[in-house]
């Protein structure tokens, strides 16, 4: 195993304690009516709330770096002529909704912007749009939000919006539909007898409704999928947290469809159809065979800790972001994060990066790791709200530090993307709008002011495998009821 140490040191980020923050959930969830777009009967003992649910997917997640670091420079602060892959990064700010394109120097070319809305991933369909999983203000009570899918042209025109489950991360498909990952309150007796449990799935969404409505054309339950395999798959259950907590106990953040091709002769683990998803609280990554519903390959309990983002390399490896999100509390001491890769046929970790020391490179929640064309890797640090590029043997050639803080300094938390040129410019030139620059407004402003403005952005090619086109699912028996999606 190759472990690549990074030159130069960053500020120690210390482990979060969500103690404080997993009682005032417990305590304070409303009992009020239920937002639009909430699934399950309303009122039925043991459900979670719609609210419920949006707390509880919060647990962890910060909008703003825990520590404030007010010595330290903004913008791109290593730039190592020659030696970086060229681009365009894509940023995705939680609070307020914001989407910021940068180029290697730093600048921002173009910034969408919702209203009321905190988004959580944005990416990019073939087509250039913006497609953008967030959880919109509805009502006059503080914190009641619903879940809901945007899709916005290049220009920044709000093409349409849906209401449904759909969390932490959509792709839309060569096909043209879209696959997102949803979350909904049910039952499940065989991990919790009496209280309803946060079951998370994998949905296919088609335009081809009755008068162009989408539909939800597939859902998958990654639980029913997971439960049939229990000589390959044993559960986690949690009694750390209190209820709330151990009731969303798979927490999937992040799925990549498998490429096929001659990785699927090799071995039919990476048939087209099946689907790479990262299960944060269960500490795994795992592959499915939606075709047969079944979970068919897993790893990581015992070796990564609240990971993200594990996507399939060119040479079949997977790469993941271990976030190691409860390092202090396992090990003891400031916790530390790491970028692994991994070969699933041997099952042995390949190679790492960490940093040195490694408390310098944490992020207790969130992060994102790519493998960039010529082997460099990407990485996004969310909750110190960097960004960084490292070579195969650790060294840091590029890194980007938000300029974007609260009002007591705090870094903004972000999710980075990396687009080539060859697909951002062409849609720069079709829009021929200005650049914002680094005169564009900053976070704490946009937060004061809720802006509307939207402005423009790219499609996805973060990794050099992600240029294959997406496969078509295989049709199968759905694991829920199809059901018509609210038109915009």
């Amino acid at each position: 195993m190759r472990v690549a140490k990074p030159l130069g040191s960053r500020s120690r980020v210390r482990a979060l304690a969500l103690t404080g923050l997993l009682a005032l959930l417990f305590s304070c969830a409303p009992d009020g009516p239920r937002p639009d777009g909430a699934d399950g009967p309303e009122g039925q003992e043991g459900e979670l709330s719609e609210d419920q649910i949006q707390r509880l997917e919060s647990l962890g997640y910060l909008n703003f770096a825990p520590k404030t670091d007010p010595e330290a420079a903004s913008g791109v602060v290593v730039r190592k002529e020659g030696c970086s892959c060229r681009g365009y990064d894509l940023l995705t700010y939680t609070l307020p909704g914001r989407a910021d394109l940068i180029d290697a120097r730093g600048r921002i070319v173009r910034t969408w912007r919702g209203s009321r809305e905190l988004w959580d991933r944005a990416t990019f369909t073939p087509e250039g749009d913006l497609l953008v999983v967030a959880r919109e203000r509805v009502g006059d009570r503080p914190g009641q939000r619903r879940r809901v899918l945007l899709r916005l042209a290049f220009d920044g025109t709000r093409l349409w919006e849906r209401v449904l489950p759909v969390h932490h991360y959509a792709e839309a498909m060569s096909d043209g539909r879209i696959a997102v990952l949803t979350s909904r309150s049910r039952k499940i007796p065989a991990l919790f007898e009496d209280q309803a449990a946060l079951d998370n799935g994998l949905a296919i969404l088609s335009p081809d409704g009755p008068q162009g409505g989408w539909v939800i054309e597939q859902e998958h339950s990654l639980y029913d999928m997971l439960s049939k395999r229990p000589d390959l798959v044993e559960l986690q259950t949690f009694h750390d947290g209190g209820p709330m907590m151990r009731r969303d106990f798979l927490h999937a953040n992040f799925f990549q469809w498998m490429p096929g091709g001659e990785l699927a002769e090799r071995d039919p683990l990476y048939a087209a159809g099946n689907v790479l998803v990262t299960l944060r609280r269960q500490d795994m990554v795992a592959a499915f065979d939606l075709a047969s519903e079944e979970v068919i390959w897993a790893w990581g309990p015992g070796e990564v800790i609240g990971l993200h983002e594990a996507t399939v390399l060119d040479d079949g490896h997977i790469l993941l972001f271990d976030n190691r999100g409860r390092t202090n509390q396992i090990e003891g001491g400031e916790g530390w994060s790491r970028v692994v890769e991994l070969d699933p046929l041997t099952r042995k970790i390949v190679w790492e990066y960490r940093a040195d020391p490694p408390e310098d490179f944490y992020s207790h929640s969130r992060g994102t790791a790519a493998r960039l064309e010529g082997g460099n890797t990407l990485i996004s640090s969310s909750n110190q709200g960097r960004v960084f590029e490292v070579t195969p043997a650790g060294e840091i050639v590029w890194e980007y530090r938000t300029p974007h803080r609260d009002g007591e300094g705090h870094r903004a938390v972000l999710r980075a993307q990396r687009y080539p040129a060859s697909f951002i410019d062409p849609l720069r030139r079709q829009v021929r709008s200005p650049s914002s620059g680094p005169s564009a407004p900053s976070l704490s402003e946009s937060s004061r002011t809720r802006s509307n403005t939207a402005s423009s952005t790219p499609r996805r090619t973060a990794q050099s495998s992600s240029s294959r086109s997406l496969p078509r699912p295989p049709d199968g028996p759905l694991a829920r009821d199809q059901g018509r999606l609210p038109r915009a």
